[in-house]
């Protein structure tokens, strides 16, 4: 077939810079025998997913160590920290960071579980996204989420998963042996489970606490003013608090022993001592976090070195290099502790696999539990994929890219007509380093509307979606959008001369979206749809049932969220396809690198104004043989226009350049050839030296980038 892969680049030259803009085309152009071909989408700018093409990074949630993190009671879930108040099970079960970095409120993550999974506490439920804190205890866990509810699971005895009502204003959890506490924001305790040692009866008055450890059958919680308020079984002294009871910060409650430490870094520990695990090593100072676990005890020191006492011969030696550590948690034989770069390390017991970290696992907290670990990973990357159908003998494919020299996981949420579906087998799944993996969305779901949210959690992850029609007669890609958004534009579309155009639109919200669609012809403004879309699902709108023309783009607006969206766009009897994500700005200049007008090929340039007011446009095209003025016309408000490159120029190669006197303007590109047999298409470019920022100035008025680039054309310009 010749060369599979087309690279064609147009440069733009000012002083000494050149700029590039890139597009690949899955196609070939001197063969014959073609039956479908698929672009692959340009990075807009103005689509959320430019970030992506500027530059690809990962970073690793961080939780800030402030006492107002400690006030906003977020992550206050078992991190025994100088400062920092927490609760545990035994002990400190959840760990969290101390370091500077993004804010607590901002740092919610996906939970990881690996270890024992006897009643399902290694098997979060979905979705699982949005939790700030998470603690395990016997058999089952506790995780809060950002908007301060909270999500149990595992094993139900004595109903300990069964969160009381109202389910909101939470701002620390604590998971014990058979019974569960949580802090809400006013500083009152919320206590249930097993109650026969009353360890669910909080003590009067129930106020002023900051922080709460459930550990067997007692309860420790902290009060504002440095006092532990302590009640349930009293076996082995377990409630009887070493005088004087004030200048406590953290408190951590064992199987049979507790552990406080003070604001000048010394702990205190007591209860049942019959393997030393309330002696505190000399010197007893520099400490600031506590763990109580089964019979043992943790501290983690200043310096980043973790101490161990109690029955600590199972567990050996902290491993190497006992430094850099930022928490700690003390599980029933095993410990769990994460270092400043987010690496979870783990030793001791390892009886069902609770030392084997994932590979490739980044946290910002950890939580040891009997025989199981849980850590709190970011999502590192979230694509949304608004097209696709698996019904009508059509096929949908994710395709995922792990660029990383680190395995990362993902989770795949299929979003369809009649809601989210979450497939078992499209969850926790890992990609190897420098790794692709294709995942077929026919196999798990039949419908012909589904859209894909793909999320990462150890590292960055890039996404397309490739679509096939019956007998592959057709196909279609799209990059994804990396975000939502409240307007998306979709400069192309046609719905006469047999063409079908339909606007995809997810909701990828928990909550219920208002979505107005409006349409722009050559005629004018044109009142779409306007629908509430439910929580996590998909909408699709055949253009054909509003307007009838050749030339008609569309404008989708949302309220109360945001949406994605992507337009799909069919001919020929549907003997071919193209699709293109939307974008979410319009510009003053446009790059359109792909471009073919010789050998039976057609190159279009679709140009939309969603605006209220006319706009002049002028084109350039460039070609392998120098630059080629194009049409200069003006585009009247709410207004689509269609220019036919072979108009006024022929050749194989050739890129577009769009300029208008205002930030209005908002353009995409489709290809087709043998006889419309095939097709594709993409959206636009926005130059990188155009931001965002220089679109609101010249939206202010302030200096239209424009005139610089139509300068550095001037010498091209005929």
């Amino acid at each position: 077939m010749g060369k599979a892969s087309s690279f064609r680049i147009a440069q733009s030259k000012e002083g000494s810079k050149t700029s590039c803009c890139v597009s690949r085309v899955k196609e070939e152009r001197r063969k014959d025998g073609l039956t479908w071909g698929h672009g692959q989408e340009h990075l807009s700018p103005f689509s959320p997913c430019h970030a992506y093409a500027r530059t690809w990074r990962s970073a690793i949630l961080e939780l800030t160590s402030s006492l107002g993190i400690a006030v906003l009671g977020l992550m206050l879930s078992a991190v025994c920290c100088l400062g920092l108040p927490s609760s545990s099970w035994p002990g400190k079960r959840t760990a969290t960071r101390a370091d500077t970095g993004i804010s607590a409120a901002d740092a919610s993550g996906h939970v990881l579980a690996w270890g024992l999974n006897n009643s399902g506490q290694c098997t979060p439920p979905s979705p699982n996204e949005g939790f700030i804190a998470v603690d395990a205890g016997l058999d089952h866990v506790l995780g809060l989420k950002s908007d301060g509810s909270i999500v149990a699971w595992g094993n139900n005895s004595y109903g300990k998963c069964d969160v009381p009502t109202p389910n909101s204003g939470y701002t620390a959890i604590s998971a014990g042996e058979h019974h569960s506490l949580a802090l809400k924001s006013d500083g009152s305790l919320v206590a249930w489970g097993y109650n026969y040692y009353h360890q669910c009866d909080v003590p009067l008055p129930n106020t002023g606490f900051v922080s709460v450890s459930a550990g067997y059958y007692h309860s420790l919680a902290l009060k504002s003013d440095g006092g532990i308020v302590a009640w349930g079984s009293n076996s082995y002294g377990v409630l009887q608090i070493p005088s004087p009871n004030t200048g406590f910060v953290a408190v951590s409650a064992g199987i049979n022993h507790s552990l406080a430490l003070r604001s000048d870094g010394s702990v205190a520990a007591w209860g049942y001592n019959g393997f030393g695990q309330c002696d505190v090593p000399s010197p007893n100072s520099g400490f600031i976090a506590v763990s109580a676990g089964y019979n043992y005890s943790m501290g983690l020191k200043s310096d980043g070195s973790v101490v161990m006492w109690g029955n600590v011969y199972p567990f050996g030696s902290v491993p190497a290099p006992n430094a850099g550590y930022v928490a700690i948690s003390a599980g029933y034989g095993h410990c769990l502790a994460l270092r400043e770069d987010g690496s979870v390390v783990s030793w001791g017991g390892n009886d069902y696999g609770e030392r084997q970290v994932p590979p490739g696992c980044h946290a910002f907290a950890v939580s040891a539990g009997d025989r199981f670990s849980l850590a709190l990973t970011s999502v590192y990357s979230t694509w949304y994929l608004a097209e696709g159908s698996t019904d009508g003998g059509m096929e949908t494919w994710v395709l995922v890219q792990n660029p990383n020299d680190f395995p990362v996981s993902v989770d795949l949420t299929l979003m369809t007509g009649q809601g989210p579906f979450n497939p078992p087998q499209l969850q926790g799944l890992l990609l190897n380093p420098q790794s692709r993996r294709t995942f077929p969305l026919h196999s798990y779901v039949t419908t012909y509307d589904v859209s894909t949210l793909v999320q990462s959690y150890d590292g960055a992850v890039i996404c397309e979606r490739a679509m096939y029609g019956p007998g592959r007669a057709w196909a279609h890609d799209s990059i994804g959008a990396t975000e939502p958004a409240s307007t998306w534009y979709l400069a192309e579309g046609s719905t006469d001369g047999g063409m079908e155009t339909w606007v995809l639109v997810q909701n990828p919200n928990s909550y219920p979206v208002e979505v107005s669609v409006d349409f722009q012809t050559q005629s004018g403004y044109l009142r779409g749809p306007r629908e509430e879309i439910p929580p996590r699902s998909r909408r699709s709108y055949e253009v054909a049932k509003y307007v009838r023309t050749y030339n008609v783009s569309t404008k989708v607006t949302s309220t109360g969220g945001k949406v994605v969206c992507e337009r799909a766009m069919y001919g020929g009897n549907r003997t071919w396809g193209h699709d293109s994500v939307g974008v979410t700005y319009s510009a003053n200049f446009w790059c359109l690198p792909e471009g073919c007008t010789d050998g039976g090929f057609e190159t279009w340039v679709l140009a939309c104004n969603p605006y209220d007011e006319p706009t002049a446009v002028e084109m350039l095209f460039m070609t392998d043989k120098g630059p080629v003025k194009g049409p200069s016309f003006t585009m009247g408000p709410f207004s689509r226009r269609s220019i036919f490159v072979g108009d006024y120029v022929k050749t194989y190669d050739v890129s577009t350049f769009v300029i208008a006197d205002k930030p209005n303007i908002v353009c995409e590109r489709a290809v087709y050839w043998g006889n419309r047999t095939c097709g594709h298409e993409s959206i636009g470019f926005f130059p990188e030296e155009s931001s965002e920022a220089d679109v609101a100035a010249a939206r202010a008025g302030s200096g239209l980038s424009v005139e610089r680039i139509r300068k550095a054309f001037s010498a091209w310009l005929p």
